[in-house]
């Protein structure tokens, strides 16, 4: 899911790959990239990059980790082609991927007795 609202977004999904985390500059800023799937079919991987303090939250998340993203989007020219990116100012983790966990795989979801179910 991604939402967006002027120069705003919110998009959550799960993470496509490790965050990649990186210093540049003399001072050795931080910057953390991240490669989400909204689940959509319509909606392609997002791109974001979070920086500072950000960078440090996020550099710690693996691949297929549940997180929330929410951020500033700017669009940008370059040899012609207009680019858009994903600015994070906020990561919230939803839930841990667990290890080999095979959550795509319904074979091996638990079997829910519906009758069960409180509503």
């Amino acid at each position: 899911m991604i939402i967006t609202a002027g120069q705003k977004y919110i998009a959550a999904g799960k993470l496509i790959r490790d965050a990649e985390f990186s210093t540049f500059g003399a001072k050795n800023y931080h910057k953390t990239k991240l490669v989400i799937s909204t689940g959509s079919k319509e909606d392609p991987p997002l791109y974001a990059t979070a920086m500072f303090d950000t960078a440090d939250a996020c550099k710690g998340l693996k691949k297929g980790d549940v997180v929330m993203l929410a951020g500033m989007v700017k669009s940008r020219e370059w040899n012609g082609k207009q680019y858009t990116d994903y600015e994070v100012e906020g990561c919230f983790v939803q839930g841990k991927a667990e290890p080999d966990a095979k959550q795509d795989d319904p074979d091996t979801w638990p079997n829910i007795n519906t009758e069960e179910v409180p509503f």
